[in-house]
Protein backbone atom coordinates (compact mmCIF):
# COMPACT_ATOMS: atom_id res chain seq x y z
CA UNK A 1 0.00 0.00 0.00
CA UNK A 2 2.73 2.55 0.94
CA UNK A 3 4.37 1.70 -2.53
CA UNK A 4 1.61 2.34 -4.54
CA UNK A 5 1.16 5.51 -2.26
CA UNK A 6 4.30 6.86 -2.96
CA UNK A 7 3.86 6.29 -7.03
CA UNK A 8 0.75 8.33 -6.72
CA UNK A 9 3.12 11.41 -5.48
CA UNK A 10 5.62 10.94 -7.20
CA UNK A 11 3.48 10.28 -10.55
CA UNK A 12 1.47 13.70 -9.35
CA UNK A 13 4.87 15.56 -9.03
CA UNK A 14 6.54 14.72 -12.59
CA UNK A 15 3.14 15.94 -14.21
CA UNK A 16 3.23 19.13 -11.77
CA UNK A 17 7.09 19.61 -12.67
CA UNK A 18 6.11 18.89 -16.55
CA UNK A 19 3.40 21.57 -16.62
CA UNK A 20 5.32 24.27 -14.84
CA UNK A 21 7.94 23.44 -17.27
CA UNK A 22 5.56 23.77 -20.27
CA UNK A 23 5.74 27.77 -22.37
CA UNK A 24 3.50 30.22 -21.21
CA UNK A 25 2.56 33.64 -22.98
CA UNK A 26 5.44 32.10 -25.73
CA UNK A 27 8.03 32.56 -23.35
CA UNK A 28 9.68 29.56 -21.66
CA UNK A 29 10.19 28.82 -18.34
CA UNK A 30 13.55 30.74 -16.77
CA UNK A 31 14.79 26.92 -15.48
CA UNK A 32 14.54 25.63 -18.68
CA UNK A 33 16.99 27.58 -20.55
CA UNK A 34 19.59 27.20 -17.55
CA UNK A 35 22.75 25.79 -18.98
CA UNK A 36 23.51 22.91 -16.45
CA UNK A 37 19.12 22.27 -15.60
CA UNK A 38 18.25 22.56 -19.48
CA UNK A 39 18.96 18.40 -19.70
CA UNK A 40 18.72 17.47 -15.98
CA UNK A 41 14.98 18.48 -15.68
CA UNK A 42 13.40 16.55 -18.56
CA UNK A 43 15.73 13.37 -17.19
CA UNK A 44 14.28 13.85 -13.44
CA UNK A 45 10.66 14.13 -14.97
CA UNK A 46 10.89 11.02 -17.02
CA UNK A 47 12.91 9.05 -14.10
CA UNK A 48 10.23 9.67 -11.28
CA UNK A 49 7.46 9.32 -14.02
CA UNK A 50 8.82 5.56 -14.71
CA UNK A 51 9.49 4.79 -11.06
CA UNK A 52 6.35 6.20 -9.71
CA UNK A 53 4.77 3.80 -12.44
CA UNK A 54 7.15 0.64 -11.29
CA UNK A 55 5.92 1.24 -7.94
CA UNK A 56 2.06 1.06 -8.72
CA UNK A 57 2.94 -1.83 -10.79
CA UNK A 58 5.05 -3.47 -8.20
CA UNK A 59 2.29 -2.99 -5.33
CA UNK A 60 -0.61 -4.15 -7.45
CA UNK A 61 0.97 -6.96 -9.16
CA UNK A 62 3.52 -7.93 -6.89
CA UNK A 63 3.90 -10.86 -4.06
CA UNK A 64 1.53 -9.99 -1.05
Amino acid sequence: MKAFVVGIILIAGAVAALRAMLPKDGRVHRLATAPVLESVIPIGIVAAMAFGLVLIAASLFGKP
